[in-house]
């Protein structure tokens, strides 16, 4: 499984920049775009997909930083044998770092596009977690909502698992960080999510 470390010597060692405090959101505000003393033009993001093998994002990482960026944030996924990794990187031309990560044997695809901000304005960043009984369209639903209200949702993973209780039903299992407004009440996302089906736990993160 693509997992992280975070040790000092891990992130000197592949030339990164520990990105503590700023997060993607595709909430409402003004959009600013980071520059970076190294090199004027916005930060890319990156999408790299391919098939998941040992020491994958080591690679990745360590080709980045051969191509002269620093990968300031990052996360990654593995389902079904295939792996997808997002990174934020500064300090160098996308395309090069494009056409380097593309160049990996296991990578089947890795493409940008810039890196823009957006502020919010007063939120509170909680934990959320959903269940519910399984009802196709029922996780649109719910983010559909979420976004109705202004609600950015920062990650989410989607499960949908045997019922343990009754296996002849499936249940739906969303875990995530949501980024909430200040005017918007946990009480009311509770009640809405509750009509669709969904008990909401939220927790400040």
């Amino acid at each position: 499984m693509l997992r992280y470390r975070t040790a000092t010597t891990f992130w000197a060692r592949r030339g990164l920049a520990p990105f503590w405090s700023s997060s993607l959101s595709e909430g409402e505000g003004n959009v600013t775009t980071p520059k970076t003393k190294n090199n004027p033009s916005t930060s890319t993001v990156h999408t790299v997909t391919g098939e998941d093998v040992r020491g994958i994002l080591s690679l990745i990482l360590d080709t980045v930083c051969a191509a002269g960026g620093t990968v300031v944030s990052s996360r990654s996924v593995r389902m079904g044998g295939s792996f997808s990794s997002v990174l934020v990187v500064k300090g160098a031309n996308a395309a090069s770092v494009d056409a380097s990560v593309r160049a990996l044997q296991d990578v089947d695809s890795a493409v940008s596009r810039p890196f823009v901000f957006h502020r919010t304005g007063s939120c509170t960043t909680s934990k959320a977690h959903f269940v519910g009984t399984f009802a196709k369209g029922l996780a649109s639903k719910a983010i559909t909502y979420l976004c109705s209200r202004h609600v950015s949702v920062e990650e989410l993973d989607h499960r949908v698992l045997v019922d343990p209780g009754d296996p002849s039903s499936e249940l739906l299992i969303m875990e995530g960080v949501l980024r909430v407004p200040s005017e918007v009440r946990g009480a009311e996302l509770e009640e809405h999510m509750a009509k669709l089906g969904l008990t909401l736990r939220l927790m400040k993160n």
